[in-house]
This record gives C-alpha cells, structure tokens and sequence, in this order.
C-alpha cells in the first residue's frame, strides 16, 4: 500500500489537474499563521506541497497548498 505522501502527490500529478493549472515552481513547506486578536504566537496549520501555478481557464497565477496529511 502506497504512503500517504506518495497518494497525495499522485494526486497532484494526475492528468486532470495538469490540464486545468500549470505547476511552475513546486516545494516542500510548513504553513504557520497567528490567531487574532493579538497574533503574537505562531502556530502550525499544515505540512504540505506549495505550488505556483498558472491557471490558464481563469487567466491568473495562484500560490496553492496541498496539505499532506489529508486523507485521499
């Protein structure tokens, strides 16, 4: 049986996907955001794949995160 990072990143590269964004750049990150109201303690979101992508139905660009540690 396949890991889950393994399922997630075929995920990423499944045809379908291709066909509707373009990857231009791909990394490995963690994602950590602040809480209102004070933001004063940084906390983790996810574990994931960041993409930059070219969105060729919507004519833009878009920084997405795939967090692996979701269930496929």
């Amino acid at each position: 049986m396949p890991c889950k990072i393994c399922r997630t990143l075929d995920a990423l590269l499944d045809l379908n996907n291709f066909i509707l964004f373009q990857t231009l750049s791909t990394a490995v990150v963690q994602l950590l955001v602040t809480l209102p109201p004070q933001h004063i303690k940084w906390n983790h979101k996810c574990t994931g794949v960041v993409c930059f992508v070219k969105d060729n139905p919507k004519r833009s660009y878009f920084i997405r995160v795939y967090d692996i540690e979701v269930t496929i």
